[in-house]
């Protein structure tokens, strides 16, 4: 299995839309009687932004480490000398 990533989330990780969509959706006595679904619904929601958080955290920090890396080689890398001006 591929691990979802934020531009491609999976099935599970779809928490965040549907709890979006049952705000819109939900009526006025919804939301004063039958509160206890939604409830549930927000906490999955929140774990998912959790995850999605800590996703996003990875690949900025990979990214920055490939960024880095890429600077130190260029500084210690010498230009060949057909490409000097």
């Amino acid at each position: 299995m591929t691990t979802p990533t934020i531009e491609t989330p999976t099935r599970e990780h779809q928490a965040l839309s549907l709890f979006f969509e049952k705000i819109k959706t939900m009526g006025f006595m919804a939301r004063l009687f039958h509160w206890k679904p939604f409830l549930t619904l927000s906490f999955e929601a929140y774990a998912q932004y959790q995850s999605l958080s800590k996703m996003r955290q990875a690949q900025q920090k990979a990214n920055w480490t490939t960024r880095t890396n890429a600077c130190a080689w260029s500084k210690n890398t010498p230009w060949p000398s057909s490409l000097k001006p």
